[in-house]
């Protein structure tokens, strides 16, 4: 349907008028209840038809008036419901033999993976129409034949409506059931699975992880990122204890030290979901439910062991979610929205990432000079009683540092209770 707009003549012609009053142009659009914009489009007009004063307006018809403010093609009503004579201005298309009609569907693609504007979308439009010697439809009339199929293709808003963009935010959860898997001793456990998801292609990983603690979840994370190949700007996490300390809402979350010190190493801020009410996930929380439909019904439980058990389910990953057709198999996959806009907008990932390092602050070395780390006592030289020191564990070593200086590093030793001296640290 043709679009236009309605306008009466007596108030066209007042609008004109006050233009050469001298009144500035803030008032009369108050006065009118306008847009300034409006006013200076009139101005203009007027001024480059060379109609400079109130005589001229009034000399003009009521019929020469419309044409000059809006063109040839407007016209005024004279059907008796249109006894006010009201302006209809008609866009009227080309003869449609002249008009590139657009192949929506490809215009449609752009907008959902490419992420392009409708006024952006329109001047590609053009372009096209223009390499094909044809005339383009008016931009209100396409814009309507867009809507109509966004509308048809876009999922109902539920909760908040974000938007993402390419390589800012990667979003992580974990599957509600857990998969029998063999350990190193060929025994039947139980391990969770991690889902790591981008927030704008929904380009996913998943990896079988056996807990929930800090290490098995840096761990998990870094061979995601490693397969990625990229960084994002930031992690959206929800508050497991693994990663939380507390979130309590409307205050700044307090995260475990190493995870957070291990994120900061990575350059990767953190973003916790709101505590309680956790609705930001809608990228990660649907790829959940398609790993547990998809992949993991394909796959034998109790049979492989860890490493199989990953290839097995990355394998399924990539063959039923990130190759699959993507939203109602107009649009592409997950895997190629990845590789053409996601990958090339994230930061690159520049170096191989390190192992997880359990991460300890604040920690005060005592009077016999030995500082306490998961229950037993190690030691450190004399002369730094009463500072405070941090530690690094990684690889069953213990370094302990002080204003970045290691100044003693110790074999791991279980149990609880024992102390570990050196005789170099003694007075």
């Amino acid at each position: 349907m043709n679009q236009g707009k309605i306008m009466n003549v007596t108030q066209l012609r007042s609008i004109c008028t006050e233009l050469f009053l001298g009144k500035p142009q803030r008032q009369i659009a108050r006065e009118l209840h306008l847009a300034r914009s409006t006013l200076i489009r009139y101005s203009k007009i007027l001024k480059d038809k060379g109609i400079s004063c109130i005589q001229d307006i009034h000399a003009l018809s009521d019929e020469q008036l419309v044409q000059i403010v809006y063109g040839n093609t407007a016209n005024i009503g004279d059907t008796p419901r249109e006894k006010n004579k009201i302006i209809k201005h008609r866009n009227i298309e080309p003869n449609s033999m002249d008009v590139y009609e657009p192949d929506i569907d490809e215009y449609l693609k752009t907008y959902f993976e490419a992420k392009l504007s409708k006024a952006d979308i329109y001047v590609d439009y053009t372009k096209d129409a223009a390499r094909k010697g044809l005339k383009p439809l008016g931009e209100t009339s396409f814009r309507t034949r867009l809507n109509k199929a966004i509308e048809a293709n876009q999922d109902p808003k539920v909760d908040m409506h974000r938007d993402h963009i390419y390589g800012d935010e990667l979003e992580l959860d974990w599957c509600g059931q857990k998969f029998a898997i063999l350990d190193n001793q060929g025994n039947t456990a139980y391990y969770n699975v991690m889902v790591l998801c981008w927030a704008s292609s929904y380009f996913t990983y998943a990896r079988f992880v056996p807990s929930l603690t800090t290490e098995d979840t840096i761990d998990g994370i870094r061979d995601g990122l490693m397969y990625f190949g990229c960084l994002p700007r930031q992690l959206l996490v929800d508050n497991p204890k693994s990663m939380i300390v507390k979130h309590t809402v409307g205050y700044e979350s307090i995260f475990t030290p190493g995870f957070e010190r291990y994120m900061r190493k990575c350059g990767v801020s953190v973003n916790p979901n709101n505590p309680y009410k956790p609705n930001e996930k809608t990228a990660v929380e649907t790829e959940v439910n398609l790993i547990q439909s998809r992949c993991l019904t394909r796959m034998d439980e109790g049979i492989l062991y860890l490493d199989e058990a990953n290839i097995d389910l990355m394998k399924k990953v990539n063959e039923y979610i990130n190759s699959a057709p993507f939203r109602r198999e107009k649009f592409s996959p997950r895997k190629v929205l990845f590789e053409r806009y996601e990958k090339p907008a994230s930061r690159p990932l520049e170096m191989i990432l390190p192992p997880f390092t359990d991460y300890i602050p604040s920690l005060v070395i005592y009077k016999d000079y030995h500082v306490e780390i998961y229950e037993n006592f190690y030691s450190v030289p004399y002369k730094y009683v009463n500072k405070v020191a941090e530690a690094e564990i990684s690889g069953g070593m213990i370094n302990i540092w002080l204003n970045h200086k290691m100044i003693a590093s110790h074999v791991r030793i279980s149990g609880t209770g024992q102390y570990i001296t050196k005789q170099e640290h003694m007075p």
